[in-house]
């Protein structure tokens, strides 16, 4: 269904799910790509759920933590927090990702971060943006009425969520935000336009994977090797 929408619209779309492996019962907070003809890029998982989200999802492996090349440019995606996990974060910048895309819930809607969820996920996406010398998409999904019903329904009286919430927002390699942030947690679509040529300005100053880095000193070794629980040797 998502495909045939791309094909038919003719975008690029980067879409956070909740996916189910085939044949099991595990499920991932994830990450799917699709470019503008309906061509799958690929899928990341959320490395490590956060908090009470691993009484729901799986942890996923470093398979996912790849970059994708498409028709608009070489996208790159992480999943809320794991923005604060630098080798994941840098793992993205080694492979010169030019739109990253990152994924959040409407933290700031949750009881004891209605004052701290916003700035943090600010200085995360600014900070990612000039780090990886990358545009940052963020996309941040508000807590409907409609949500706390459901989980009312289900779960009985929700008295740490409130309808809201949310930072959404485009931002620069070199830290401007472009459009956004949309911070009222209204369900709305924030556009820019992006040259990604002004990448290279960014990078003569900044370019973290070349001439601003340290490999004498400092190395990075990721494992994008799919795990399973069984090896089989014949």
């Amino acid at each position: 269904m998502v495909q045939a929408a791309v094909q038919r619209c003719g975008v690029a779309v980067v879409l956070g799910i909740s996916e189910r492996c085939k044949g099991g019962r595990t499920c991932y907070n994830a990450t799917v790509a699709y470019d503008k003809d309906g061509t799958f890029l690929g899928v990341h998982r959320k490395l490590l759920p956060t908090y009470a989200e691993r009484y729901v999802w799986g942890r996923g492996d470093g398979s996912g933590l790849l970059a994708w090349d498409s028709s608009v440019g070489r996208i790159g995606s992480l999943i809320c927090w794991e923005h604060t996990m630098n080798l994941a974060r840098e793992a993205m910048a080694e492979q010169r990702v030019q739109i990253h895309t990152a994924h959040w819930p409407a933290l700031s809607s949750f009881g004891g971060f209605e004052t701290v969820a916003n700035p943090q996920v600010q200085a995360m996406m600014l900070n990612h943006a000039l780090t990886a010398q990358c545009f940052v998409v963020c996309a941040s999904s508000p807590t409907s009425q409609e949500s706390i019903d459901h989980m009312e329904k289900a779960m009985g009286p929700q008295s740490m969520v409130k309808p809201g919430g949310g930072w959404t927002a485009i931002v620069h390699p070199f830290t401007p935000i472009l459009a956004g942030p949309a911070t009222d947690g209204e369900e709305q679509l924030v556009t820019a336009e992006v040259n990604l040529d002004e990448i290279k300005d960014a990078k003569v100053w900044l370019d973290t994977s070349g001439h601003f880095s340290r490999p004498d000193i400092f190395q990075l070794h990721v494992d994008t090797a799919p795990k399973s629980t069984t090896t089989f040797v014949s």
